[in-house]
């Protein structure tokens, strides 16, 4: 699933509108991968601009695919096997 949309109120209906389940392992990966990619903009964002320091988009994939991985890991939900396999939980 990939949103059409590149403005953040655009973004935000559209991720309200497809991830409304709760239990769907899709929905549940959209909203993981769209609160983790936003924390970890931000989170750039205020070390390029108070720190004057700034990483890699390797780096910050890779600290974005670790914390799906984790926030997958202490989910209550069952995760589909394929799920499972992808994400090596």
């Amino acid at each position: 699933m990939s949103c059409p949309y590149t403005q953040w109120d655009d973004i935000l209906q559209w991720a309200s509108s497809n991830f409304r389940l709760k239990t769907n392992s899709s929905h549940i990966l959209g909203c993981y991968a769209l609160s983790t990619s936003v924390y970890l903009t931000w989170k750039e964002r205020n070390q390029r601009v108070f720190n004057n320091t700034h990483r890699v988009v390797s780096m910050l994939k890779d600290e974005g695919v670790k914390t799906i991985r984790t926030l997958l890991l202490n989910q209550n939900t069952p995760m589909p096997q394929t799920v499972r396999s992808e994400w090596n939980l």
